[in-house]
């Protein structure tokens, strides 16, 4: 029941994703740091910024414009796997890469030797040919 509740109430809507998610934390951490804040001109701000985060996270959730969303869930995701990188807390597959190659590039690893290989994104089933070792396998880029 609540389950179709959801279902009806977010269709055709943006719906939760992790841009949502980090405000709606952001925000919660603001309403912890106006508690410990107190009533005055600090506790207003951080009531003021919690407010205005909560809001734009209910805004980004019901949204219609969806491709505008997600033009900025893609600046979020850039900015955090610049952040990750620039702070060394990130795996290594991330480590060699740049942000912007992540959204146009799919990494593939080779079957036969673990070479990482890079092929473009949204070509459909192509075939991949290894450049270390010249085992040729099909994959969905």
């Amino acid at each position: 029941m609540i389950n179709a509740f959801w279902g009806k109430l977010l269709r055709g809507r943006n719906g939760f994703d992790s841009f949502s998610r980090f405000l709606i934390v952001a925000a919660l951490v603001m309403m912890i740091a106006e508690m410990i804040a107190g009533g005055g001109i600090l506790g207003t701000v951080f009531r003021i910024i919690s407010w205005v985060l909560l809001i734009y996270a209910c805004f980004r959730i019901f949204s219609t414009n969806i491709p505008a969303r997600q033009a900025e869930l893609i600046r979020y995701n850039i900015f955090v796997r610049e952040l990750r990188f620039r702070y060394g807390k990130v795996k290594s597959f991330i480590v060699h890469h740049r942000p912007q190659d992540v959204l146009n590039y799919k990494y593939l690893t080779c079957p036969a030797c673990a070479q990482k290989l890079r092929v473009p994104r949204g070509k459909g089933k192509i075939n991949v040919k290894c450049s270390r070792c010249g085992e040729s396998f099909l994959s969905r880029s």
